[in-house]
């Protein structure tokens, strides 16, 4: 029996209470917004230690919901907590402070420092509501919250690149909404529903043509795949990860990634159960963006580049958990995040600490500057063999996961399809040696251009150990959390 009218306002209003985070953060961003319209000359600073403080209370905030009993649903259906989401809410707050420390680190590269702060907490709560949310609506709004900060975010920079990055960035991201925002119309009405996790939603869809159903799985995942940089979605991330300040690439290259994959996984969670061609698509999915994204990189000369296609390889590898689906596999998807966050925004601080202030973007040009900064080359070796995949660092453990996860499911399944998408991830891997070992070999094994290098500033060193170092820690001491999900 539908609730009355009074009845939705009451249960709004109980559910409020457990929405302190999210509306934290809100307030948050207007605060920031004021701050920055009052100290002005003073903004970076003022508006940064603010933003600082908001997201120290909203991660203590955020702690607080492990404390609760299992999952719930709130907003009348609109949102829904479990430990996984508090888990990346809490990932998400760790991303941007470590951005915000960073656009302190390297100032020159922002026309205006105190809109970046404003804009990085829109994405965090952005961010939040992707998170938890169980309603195509909420989705789309937050997906679109994201999005914006993201296009804004990239122009900020003091770069003649960063227009028309940006540019690019609007266009392509444009079209993914108004593709994804089509299919939810659709999707409604041959449903009824904007609720993608009841049952009733996937059951009226099954009974669809499957060239319709096809078709509407496209398309509602047309923006979900432009945040996660997965193939043909990937388009944009070259310019921006090119163009974009450092502080906006690092957090850009893992912080919306994961909040797509956790999206993806809620859908295939009850998608499949009911729509058989769910997963077959997502695992295309991964094999394009592992394909595409190697392979890419190979042929790339510029650092940041190479990282981006990348980033789009690592998208691939992540999406192999959403394929396999499962607890095991959830585990692995916790534990790759992690270490991604701690190896890709380790090897972008690094790389642009030696790209400052000769400005070096081109692999060449940091020919012989491992003897000259011994200290930023080493650092360099352990994030490329993390990202690579390479004991003893973490990042040989999140792939020995992802891939166990897979090979268990094709023993249980025998799907060929997954036993492609291990072997195929398998030589990927191998692939991957060429490009990642590319840069430490310029920086160990060939002699110095003439160029010489400056000795970054002492914050950018720190920042990169303090997110290295649990690269080589988790490898001998990894953690599993067992995360409701």
């Amino acid at each position: 029996m539908p609730l009355s009218l009074d009845e939705k306002l009451h249960a709004l209003l109980r559910d409020f209470t457990a929405l302190w985070p999210e509306a934290a953060l809100a307030g948050l961003f207007v605060l920031l917004i004021v701050a920055d319209l009052v100290f002005r000359r003073r903004a970076g600073l003022v508006v940064g230690l603010l933003a600082l403080a908001g997201f120290g209370a909203v991660l203590y905030l955020t702690i607080g919901r492990f404390a609760g009993s299992g999952n719930s649903v709130l907003m009348l259906g609109l949102l829904r907590h479990s430990e996984l989401t508090a888990f990346f809410q809490c990932f998400f707050l760790v991303t941007a402070v470590l951005a915000v420390l960073f656009a302190w680190a390297e100032r020159s590269e922002y026309g205006r420092q105190g809109e970046f702060f404003v804009l990085l907490a829109a994405a965090v709560l952005g961010m939040y509501l992707m998170a938890g949310t169980t309603h195509l609506l909420m989705l789309y709004l937050a997906v679109e919250l994201l999005s914006i900060s993201s296009y804004v975010l990239t122009y900020l920079a003091a770069s003649r690149k960063s227009a028309p990055a940006s540019l690019r960035y609007i266009l392509f991201g444009a079209m993914s909404s108004g593709v994804m925002l089509y299919g939810m119309s659709w999707l409604y009405g041959l449903t009824g529903s904007l609720d993608f996790t009841a049952d009733g939603f996937w059951t009226a869809l099954a009974t669809q043509p499957d060239t319709v159903k096809a078709t509407l799985l496209v398309l509602l995942l047309g923006g979900l795949l432009f945040k996660v940089a997965a193939v043909p979605f990937h388009v944009w991330a070259p310019e921006v990860y090119d163009a974009a300040p450092v502080a906006v690439t690092a957090f850009f290259s893992v912080a919306p990634k994961v909040a797509g994959l956790l999206v993806l996984f809620t859908l295939s969670r009850h998608a499949a159960p009911h729509w058989a061609g769910f997963q077959p698509f997502v695992a295309a999915v991964a094999l394009a963006s592992i394909t595409v994204g190697n392979f890419g990189a190979l042929v790339q000369r510029n650092a940041r580049r190479l990282l981006a296609y990348s980033s789009v390889a690592q998208a691939g590898f992540m999406l192999i958990p959403v394929v396999v689906g499962g607890p095991f596999a959830v585990q692995g998807f916790v534990f790759y995040a992690v270490v991604y966050f701690c190896m890709n925004t380790g090897a972008f601080l690094l790389l642009h600490a030696l790209e400052q202030p000769a400005g070096y973007r081109n692999i060449a040009d940091f020919a012989g500057l491992g003897t000259q900064r011994p200290w930023l080359g080493v650092g360099m070796v352990v994030a490329m063999a993390a990202l690579a995949g390479l004991p003893p660092t973490a990042g040989f453990t999140a792939k020995l996961l992802v891939f166990s996860a897979l090979w268990q499911a094709y023993g249980q399944s025998s799907d060929p399809l997954l036993l492609v998408l291990f072997v195929w991830g398998l030589f990927n891997v191998a692939v991957a040696l060429f490009y990642y070992l590319r840069i430490p070999y310029f920086m160990f094994f060939k002699p110095a251009a003439g160029f010489s290098v400056a000795k970054p500033w002492l914050p950018v060193a720190v920042l990169a150990v303090v997110v290295l170092v649990p690269v080589l820690v988790l490898f001998f001491k990894p953690f599993l959390p067992t995360l409701n999900f």
